[in-house]
Order: structure tokens, then sequence, then C-alpha cells
């Protein structure tokens, strides 16, 4: 039996249809943002045309936020702000499309915080009354098989989480001017 696309990052294939929303405000610069974004509808498209939905890129509103926070280490309480940031967002704009529950890829890496992005999606469930998916995709072999996938599909994969934190760590250095 022929694997179907989403059988390569789920253990399971989906009973639900599925949209995407891009939204990542942290990312820096500005062209890498574009840059992931392109891979991700370049994904959308060769695994059957999902419908993918352009978030605003606000990164000064993702600076104002995590500036006092500029220290914390990585996986800190500056990244589970972000989670935070972007899951409003993707549960205002679920709220707003109608759409019955939320589900976050943030859980695939292992470079993120598992915990701290449920929790944070658990808690905005309750505020918008939309299901939370709990996740943890990279487990049962999920990372693995989503680099495999990224190689097959000649997907560019990044080196960073993409802020400008985890781009420059811990160097003293001001934060670009944003216009």
């Amino acid at each position: 039996m022929k694997e179907t696309p989403w059988e390569r990052v789920l253990p399971y294939a989906p009973d639900f249809s599925i949209q995407l929303f891009y939204y990542n405000p942290n990312i820096y610069p500005e062209i890498e943002m574009e840059r992931r974004f392109l891979e991700v509808r370049k994904l959308a498209h060769l695994w059957g045309d999902i419908p993918l939905h352009w978030g605003r890129y606000n990164i000064g509103e993702w600076f104002r936020q995590s500036k006092p926070m500029r220290k914390e280490p990585e996986r800190g309480e500056r990244c589970r702000n972000c989670y935070r940031l972007r899951l409003r967002e993707t549960f205002e704009q679920a709220k707003k499309g109608g759409f019955d529950a939320v589900a976050s890829t943030l859980t695939l890496s292992p470079m993120k915080n598992t915990d701290a992005v449920n929790e944070s999606g658990e808690d905005l469930q309750k505020e918008f009354k939309i299901e939370y998916l709990t996740t943890d995709f990279k487990k049962q072999d999920g990372f693995h098989r989503s680099v495999k996938t990224s190689h097959e599909m000649a997907l560019y994969r990044q080196n960073y989480c993409g802020c400008f934190y985890s781009l420059y760590g811990d160097k003293e250095m001001d934060e670009p001017a944003i216009g």
C-alpha cells in the first residue's frame, strides 16, 4: 500500500481536513522568513494543494515582547513567550475561520520545548473554545521522518530557530532598527 504524504509525518492518516497557517514574526532576517514560507508553500503544493494561509510579518511586535527576555537561554522564558505569541495568532485566525481545532508543528523540532508549546496551546484552547491537539510530532521517529522527507523533496532546512537571538546568541549587540 502506498504511503500517503501525511503518514510520513503523522503516525496515522488524518480523518480530518488540514489547512496550514504560516505565522512566524520571530524569524530574522525577513529574507529567511520568506525563504521558509516558500518551502512550506512548496510542500503544501506537493502534498496535494493543501490550503496555506499567510500571517502578517510583524517582527517589531516580536522584538517588543522579546527584548526584556533577550538574555534568557534557548528554550527558556523568551521561547515560551514566542510560542504563546504565535499560537495566540493561530487561535485568533482559527476562530475567524471557524476551525474546530489547532495543532502546531513546533513540536516536531528537538530544539523546541514541547511541554511549553503544548501548555500554551492548552491554555489558549480554554480561552478561545477551540480544541488544541496536544502533540509531540518528533515522537515515533517523527523528526527523523521529517528530515528524510525534506531530503527526498529537496526542501531547505534551516540550522537555527529563526529568531535574532538564536542567530546571534549571547553576543552583545543591538537589535536591528525595525521600521
